[in-house]
């Protein structure tokens, strides 16, 4: 068996911003703009301070556990609580992973007129079955990627913050939706979508150089990163694609934005092609990421005995590869549900990461070796956690309940799971 590979400080940071800085960044525009307004950009900088003592807490945990995971964080507790934070995550983190493939498969679509003439459906779960394979190659092939997928979604991301400071027009602001604060509100579940990441390196602590430092460097460099990034970017193209509110979806954004550069018909052809291009690479960056890094909460159910032990077997390169192939008949049951209603799978993905938080940070605040410091941080994390907890509710409410069915079905089965395994430890 191969000696398990380490990832770098520097691998860790490139897989937790291509989770944070992905797909939610061009998904959530024209939804923000619809919902806030002007304020679209400032949710961003409202749900980043309302994560930020949430990712200290889990660099604290980090910290504290070396090497460990969302399961070994929330252990404290009993192991139910631990099961339930680390179930639910992983299980819902993977509405995220199918968000990103459809993206990415729309988007080349678009763009590909090969693809086009194919079901969106089977481009999707083409792709998902090529970055399967990929992930079985660990983390030497996964780092090379990673990179590409940096590289490509500077390309919209780039060309935003160049030249959409430059068309950038006050004029634009004012005419377009106004502000509201249940707005606002309502579009915290879909920007904690976007920034949901930055605990992703919890998923393959085990497989980073000296994980008690770089754990939770990871964590606060990718985090501090992401809220900047996607601030602006939310900001400039409110100021610079006009009616952005108007828009149908994600898919016309970058039209109406070289629309309004008055650009010639093959100019605008050839631009769009590279930044939809570069949109598709940053959705897949984040759909390979999440598979990666998810895995390992997979593995850590199998080591717990929650799941089969065969789901955890590690191939020739330290690779999970059961537990890749069950987030992938995952994945694609998301796909075959959800495709057409991504708003719903960004949502129950929000719910599940929530979850978890309330969990962890409890778990830290009742550790007694932690400080006045830490059990402070905790208290103000746990308030956050209420902030977002009651925002996801409230979409459930006003948009669709049915995330929060498959939630509490997810659950469900969890249950079933964890009473199974708990009994068969006491007939043995």
């Amino acid at each position: 068996m191969a000696e398990l590979r380490r990832l770098s400080l520097a691998a860790a940071v490139l897989i937790n911003l291509n989770i944070i800085v992905g797909s939610g960044i061009f998904i959530n525009t024209v939804i923000l703009a619809q919902l806030a307004g002007i304020a679209s950009a400032l949710t961003y900088v409202l749900v980043g301070l309302l994560v930020l003592p949430l990712m200290i807490s889990f660099a604290c945990l980090a910290r504290r556990h070396q090497g460990g995971s969302l399961y070994s964080y929330s252990a404290g507790l009993g192991s139910y609580p631990a099961f339930f934070s680390i179930w639910g995550y992983a299980l819902t983190k993977l509405a995220s992973c199918a968000v990103a493939i459809h993206v990415c498969a729309s988007l080349l679509s678009s763009i590909i007129p090969l693809l086009a003439r194919a079901p969106i459906l089977t481009v999707d779960l083409c792709i998902l079955s090529l970055f399967t394979v990929l992930n079985c190659y660990h983390a030497h092939v996964g780092t090379k990627l990673q990179r590409l997928f940096v590289v490509g979604k500077m390309v919209p991301i780039g060309t935003v913050l160049v030249l959409g400071s430059w068309y950038f027009s006050s004029a634009m602001v004012p005419a377009t939706l106004a502000t509201s604060l249940s707005g606002v509100f309502a579009g915290i579940p879909f920007v904690l979508y976007a920034f949901m990441g930055f605990e992703a390196s919890a998923g393959f602590n085990r497989q980073l150089v000296d994980p008690e430092r770089n754990g939770w460097r990871a964590m606060a460099i990718s985090f501090v990163i992401g809220v900047v990034v996607t601030t602006l970017f939310q900001w400039l193209l409110f100021g610079s694609v006009p009616h952005i509110a108007q828009l149908s979806s994600y898919r016309d954004l970058f039209p109406a934005l070289l629309a309004s550069w008055h650009l010639s018909d093959s100019l605008r052809t050839v631009a769009l092609v590279f930044l939809h291009g570069g949109i598709a690479v940053s959705a897949a960056g984040v759909g390979f990421g999440i598979l990666y890094a998810n895995a390992g909460n997979f593995f850590e159910l199998a080591e717990h005995k929650f799941i089969p032990r065969i789901v955890g077997y590690r191939n020739e390169s330290y690779t999970p590869v059961y537990c890749l192939l069950l987030e992938a008949l995952l994945v694609a049951l998301y796909l075959t549900v959800g495709y057409q209603s991504l708003p719903m799978l960004q949502q129950l993905a929000a719910c599940g990461a929530t979850c978890t938080y309330v969990v962890s940070v409890i778990a830290l605040f009742k550790d007694y070796s932690s400080s006045s410091r830490v059990r402070t941080v905790a208290v103000l994390g746990l308030l956050s956690c209420a902030v977002l907890l009651c925002a996801v509710l409230r979409n459930f409410v006003v948009i669709s309940s049915l995330p929060l069915l498959l939630f509490v079905a997810i659950h469900l089965i969890g249950l079933a799971f964890y009473s199974t395994a708990t009994l068969v430890r006491r007939t043995i």
